[in-house]
């Protein structure tokens, strides 16, 4: 639960430090018993902390780990290349392919059930239960195995991870962008009968067809899913003014 403060009283001086020592103090309560002691290795976690929000849990359980086996002099230089690590390693994660993979389903689930809440309800389902399943985790995993618990992200396995979920995210979009051609061909006045629709039709297959090739030339997943709610928005767009 001290997980989601890790970003309180961010500053640019040592950005997540004050939020990070909040997370971790229950260890450190713990293995410091003395006052004294206690406080030297708060003050010794004070320094600058940045990494994904999400790995925060899995940071503190390793520093923790480092705290009990390691002399203080040897925690921070440990726990600054544990820190590197997993902020690339978040970041790839959930702002790479996560977010978008949220992003499209929670736009297609809009497009299927226009007028309700299940837009929403999938982008924050598919986005918060796997972060939220990796903090639950994290911390007692990095506890338990230490630096160990970086094993599983480790290439090939994490390669493995992102593949799947670039698949699903393309997969999803091709989805959406299928709905979206048949809610414009069904649109009174933008059907195959007027000009106007073949054209749509064949805006929305170049669309598709660009987002393919931006995605085998290895161009950012969130560009392309950004390009495809911009193609959803011109869907809906015409669909209303067709209506």
């Amino acid at each position: 639960m001290r997980s989601f403060f890790v970003e309180t009283l961010w500053n640019y001086e040592k950005m997540q430090s004050a939020g990070f020592v909040f997370c971790l103090y229950p260890v450190l309560s713990r293995l410091y018993p003395d006052p004294h002691e206690r406080t030297e290795a708060i003050a010794r976690h004070q320094s600058h902390v940045n990494t994904h929000p999400a790995m925060g849990p899995l940071l503190a359980g390793i520093s923790g780990r480092l705290e009990s086996e390691l002399e203080p002099s040897l925690v921070l230089p440990n726990r600054w290349r544990v820190m590197c690590v997993l902020a690339g390693i978040g970041d790839r994660i959930f702002w790479g392919n996560l977010k978008p993979l949220a992003a499209a389903c929670g736009t297609l689930a809009a497009l299927c059930f226009f007028g309700s809440y299940a837009g929403c309800i999938v982008l924050l389902g598919v986005y918060n239960i796997p972060q939220v399943f990796v903090r639950a985790l994290g911390f007692r995993e990095g506890w338990n195995l230490g630096l160990e618990s970086l094993w599983f992200l480790r290439p090939p396995r994490l390669e493995d991870i992102l593949r799947v979920a670039s698949g699903l995210t393309s997969l999803v979009l091709g989805m959406t962008t299928g709905l979206c051609a048949i809610l414009v061909m069904r649109t009174p006045g933008l059907g195959p009968e007027t000009p106007l629709g073949p054209l749509l039709g064949l805006g929305i297959t170049g669309l598709t067809g660009l987002a393919f090739l931006l995605l085998r030339r290895k161009v950012s997943l969130t560009v392309v899913v950004y390009c495809a709610i911009l193609l959803v928005f011109v869907a809906v767009v015409a669909l209303f003014s067709g209506t």
